[in-house]
Order: C-alpha cells, then structure tokens, then sequence
C-alpha cells in the first residue's frame, strides 16, 4: 500500500505515499486502489469499530503524486 499518512483520529483523510504497485502499472493499480479502500474500511471497522466507508480521491496510477483516501464515518444516532 505505501506509506501511510492519517490526518486524525478518527480519521477522515489518508494519504499513501510510494505506493509502487500502482505507479507502475495504471491498469493493475486501478484494480488495487479498490482493494486498499476495503482494506482501509476493514482496519477501521474490525480495530477500531467505526462503521467506515473509504473513497478514493487521487491515485498516482492517474498520475497524482500521491493517493489520497476520503474517510465517511457516520456519526452516532
């Protein structure tokens, strides 16, 4: 995934530097943005218990020079 970034607790942005497995090769990185946005929502749901869903914003496999995650987390009712 590259080197993680975490804006705040809970977070809302996370951002993955030197992520190589995207940067070289577009197409395969497209398909491996989608795994990291579940693996994101899954560290978050089974560590921490937020109900998260993660949203890619920019992606280096689109020539970004980094990938950059949008956090959603409702709030409690």
């Amino acid at each position: 995934m590259g080197e993680l970034e975490i804006d705040t607790i809970p977070p809302t942005l996370v951002t993955v530097k030197d992520s190589n497995s995207c940067e070289k090769n577009p197409h395969l990185g497209s398909i491996l943005c989608h795994m990291d946005e579940g693996v994101l929502e899954g560290i978050l749901i089974e560590r921490h218990g937020f109900d998260a869903t993660a949203s890619e914003r920019l992606c280096t496999s689109k020539g970004q020079d980094h990938c950059l995650f949008e956090i959603s987390i409702p709030l409690p009712e």
